[in-house]
């Protein structure tokens, strides 16, 4: 059974309206389909529309964190000696 909806689902733009290279907006993880249609739509749709954004948006967060972990763990190729010259760290 559908659950009455008595309001209207707010439009979740956040004004940032920039998409990233999947081609999901950086402010509200729509896509531009989703963006345009978004007046036309029923209630049941744009709930769609929001669970999808947020398992997109929870699905980038993650993938940034990982990204940023493995870049934490790469080891240092060298280390400048603070010690000497910059002209005998360079040969």
């Amino acid at each position: 059974m559908q659950q009455l909806e008595f309001f209207d689902i707010i439009n979740p733009c956040k004004n940032i309206c920039t998409s990233n290279s999947k081609g999901y907006c950086c402010g509200c993880w729509r896509t531009r389909d989703e963006r345009m249609l978004w007046k036309t739509l029923s209630n049941e749709d744009k709930n769609n529309i929001l669970r999808l954004c947020a398992i997109r948006k929870r699905r980038d967060l993650l993938q940034r964190y990982k990204t940023a972990m493995a870049q934490q763990m790469q080891p240092i190729s060298s280390q400048l000696n603070l010690f000497t010259d910059e002209d005998e760290n360079s040969s």
